[in-house]
């Protein structure tokens, strides 16, 4: 149970991982940005009349254009106290950046860089970099659980994960936030991975089903629908950067709470180490080990 709970939490850490950068580089709805000159208090315009002016609206939508703004002197236009903007101006991109509507959204690492218009392919990209250093790593520290075991893959890959999540809040570039979800992507799905062969090397057949699936059934789903209420309250991509990643350092603690596979050991004819961990369980369980299978399990251990 105690591996199972393991699992349980592993479980909504994957969760945030997995879909955690969707929340960081949302796009909340934007504009371009009015002159300076048009919010003098002498004009005494509203933010919505400011729009209206200075944005032109779609002719088939209706809407308003998130990278475009009309061309005109401003400052003649309302001291010429025309009605509203002519659709027949000239437009230019969005000279004096953006204008983001955060009624239901917050700011993003997208609205605080202006990943939009001409580099709305950033977010994209971001995400798809992630999933090449899942690509490339997962191979290789699939191999290193079976080398050098379990535990020391799941805590190094939650720590280093982790770690990387966490800085990835403080960056203020493309290059360094990429680079750091690159990193994290590295570590995704192994270290859910590996916890879950863990558990499933400790459960016997009859229960395998039920304490494989459970974790995700309940404790993976309840991260997803968890994810954008958290979010959505701590209104801030990077709090909820630091947050969501700051939970996999609890792994730290693992190889205190934690056995590492009595299989793998066995395997690798570590029969002491194999010994013990089942003497631990069976105390914990409160089950009886007798000497048979003490003896069973150096047998084994030493072809």
């Amino acid at each position: 149970m105690m591996l199972f709970m393991i699992n349980c939490y592993i479980n909504m850490i994957y969760a945030f991982v997995y879909f955690g950068q969707l929340f960081m580089t949302l796009t909340p709805p934007h504009w371009c940005a009015a002159p300076n000159e048009l919010f003098d208090s002498d004009l005494n315009l509203t933010l919505e009349q400011i729009k209206e002016l200075t944005v032109p609206k779609d002719e088939t939508t209706g809407k308003f254009a998130k990278c475009k703004m009309y061309q005109v002197n401003f400052t003649q236009v309302v001291g010429g106290n025309m009605s509203g903007p002519d659709p027949t101006w000239p437009n230019t991109t969005c000279i004096n950046g953006w204008t983001y509507d955060f009624s239901l959204y917050y700011p993003t690492i997208t609205s605080q860089l202006n990943w939009v218009c001409e580099e709305d392919w950033k977010p994209s990209l971001s995400q798809s970099l992630f999933f090449v250093g899942a690509f490339m790593a997962s191979p290789v520290l699939g191999w290193a659980s079976d080398r050098w075991g379990r535990l020391p893959i799941i805590v190094a890959t939650n720590v280093m994960g982790g770690a990387a999540g966490v800085a990835s809040a403080f960056t203020n570039s493309f290059v360094a936030f990429t680079s750091l979800r690159f990193l994290v992507g590295m570590t995704f799905d192994t270290h859910y991975t590996v916890v879950y062969i863990l558990l499933l090397e400790y459960v016997s057949s009859e229960y395998r089903t039920i304490m494989a699936n459970v974790p995700i059934m309940i404790f993976l789903t309840a991260g997803l629908c968890a994810m954008p209420w958290l979010a959505l309250y701590l209104h801030d991509w990077s709090t909820f950067a630091i947050v969501i990643h700051a939970s996999q350092v609890i792994s730290l603690s693992f190889p205190w709470v934690v056995p590492e596979s009595a299989r793998w050991l066995l395997s690798k004819g570590r029969t002491k180490e194999t010994v013990d961990i089942i003497t631990r369980a069976a105390h914990m369980n409160k089950k009886s080990l007798t000497p048979e299978v003490i003896r069973e399990l150096e047998v084994r251990g030493s072809f």
